[in-house]
């Protein structure tokens, strides 16, 4: 029988009814960021047809705001308007994965299905029916198809992958009856293409996960990139290393040999690190075993960035929340106890409410930690490491998150001018981790009797009997 909904849940310091904070549920917490994050990122004016769309205009920065809709942060485009009042903005499928991904832990599932149905326009067959990595939303107009959109033909591996994790949760929401299904779309079917589209199965040409000559699985930096992958530059980026969604997904198919490639990508991770067990610069590459990493980008001295790659802490961190049982055990010693040890709450210096690092030295001979500070941003970084490690730990962090780094009034975190796309999203995802509302296998599937067998959904259309 195909496994129902990913691995057996694990557990987690909080539920989505528990407080987070004095005086609101996760949910709360939640669905009141997910608001803030519509009203100040999303634009689902600009679709004069069918079906309903909604996209997330790119901001150069999440610290500042100028002019109207922080038209004075957007990102530009050459031979492009920008517009914003009137619907003419870039994006990118990074900070959309986000939104999307923080919807499908939300409530509003009206909200959810419009960014899915924007996902699914921006999807291109010359890229494997993957999401393309940049959009243009050119005014009002009725959207049909990816080529009015896209203005890259490639994708971006980490959008690609939350975007899969996102469909993963709104599949199990779907099977466990806890989303209304009249009218809807198939979040099942979606789930399955994403996947298959990623892992490059059943299509002709490849996705962005490459098998290599020594039958171990590669997690590329995006579709073009694949082909050489893993010994071209810039072939290895640690902030794609969602693998959570890829560990969710293999399960939900029961496909062995996936679920041991993730595990693959999680020993790449390991290679790439230095003394201090932390990744070595922005970007790399490997030799054609990925038994040797070289350092591309930002390897003067190598650091962890609070930039960009500070995202594989998190991101790596919710895969050993999530899938702790799938971690071997050498790999969880050699990175996630280290990190708890050396960075996380299992260091007195670094307590819930104390600054924390946001960059770190790749090698010890160039020192350890780089900078601290004491922020959502790093509260995000950290936390669902916590909801691995200790419990009282994260639950004091996600109190103070909520209650100390927020804003209630202005409906944005403190230190961000208002409410972006990109560290407020992790902030957000670390509420998702602590309560396991980012895991599938907290929405159980539904359970149906008929002839006197249990009935379990698997894959779409597809029920499994079994007696009860």
């Amino acid at each position: 029988m195909l496994a129902a909904a990913g691995n057996a849940q694990a557990s987690y310091p909080l539920t989505p009814d528990s407080l987070c904070g004095s005086s609101r549920t996760c949910r709360t917490v939640v669905n009141q960021w997910n608001d803030a994050s519509w009203g100040d990122l999303v634009d689902d004016s600009f679709q004069t047809g069918a079906p309903p769309l909604a996209a997330v205009r790119h901001y150069t920065t999440e610290g500042s705001c100028t002019g109207t809709l922080c038209s004075g942060e957007a990102a530009t485009l050459p031979g492009k308007t920008i517009d914003l009042p009137n619907s003419r903005f870039v994006g990118v499928t990074d900070e959309f994965s986000n939104v999307l991904l923080n919807h499908s832990i939300g409530s509003d599932e009206d909200r959810f299905e419009k960014l899915r149905n924007f996902a699914e326009m921006l999807r291109l067959p010359s890229i494997n029916n993957l999401q393309c990595w940049k959009y243009y939303v050119d005014g009002d107009q009725a959207y049909s198809s990816g080529s009015q959109l896209c203005v890259e033909q490639d994708s971006a591996s980490d959008a690609s992958l939350r975007i899969l994790g996102a469909y993963g949760i709104a599949c199990a929401r779907q099977r466990s009856g806890s989303w209304a299904r009249t009218g809807r779309p198939d979040y099942c079917a979606d789930y399955v293409r994403q996947g298959n589209a990623i892992w490059g199965i059943g299509s002709a040409t490849h996705g962005e996960i490459k098998k290599l000559a020594n039958g171990q699985y590669y997690l590329a930096n995006g579709y073009n990139n694949q082909v050489a992958a893993p010994t071209n530059t810039d072939a290895f980026r640690p902030d794609y290393y969602e693998l959570q969604f890829l560990m969710d997904f293999a399960e939900y198919i029961g496909d062995s040999a996936l679920i041991t490639g993730v595990v693959d990508m999680m020993r790449d991770y390991v290679v790439a690190t230095g003394t201090n067990r932390v990744h070595c610069g922005k970007t790399g590459h490997f030799d054609q075993q990925t038994t040797v990493y070289f350092c591309d980008q930002l390897c003067s001295p190598p650091y962890l960035d609070n930039i960009d790659t500070w995202r594989a802490v998190p991101a790596l961190s919710g895969f050993r929340a999530v899938h702790g049982d799938r971690v071997p055990v050498d790999v969880t010693s050699t990175i996630f106890d280290q990190w708890w040890l050396l960075y996380g709450g299992g260091n007195a210096s670094y307590g819930y409410s104390s600054a924390k690092p946001f960059e770190i030295y790749c090698n010890a001979s160039d020192g350890q930690v780089k900078q601290t500070e004491e922020s959502y941003k790093t509260l995000g970084m950290w936390i669902p490491l916590a909801a691995a490690y200790d419990h009282p730990y994260a639950r004091n962090a996600v109190g103070f998150l909520t209650d100390q780094k927020y804003d209630w009034t202005l409906g944005r975190f403190y230190g961000a001018a208002y409410f972006g796309g990109y560290f407020s999203q992790f902030a957000q995802r670390a509420i998702g981790v602590s309560t396991g509302m980012i895991d599938p296998a907290t929405y159980p599937p539904t359970v149906i009797f008929a002839d006197g067998f249990e009935q379990v959904q698997t894959l779409p259309g597809r029920w499994e009997s079994q007696a009860p």
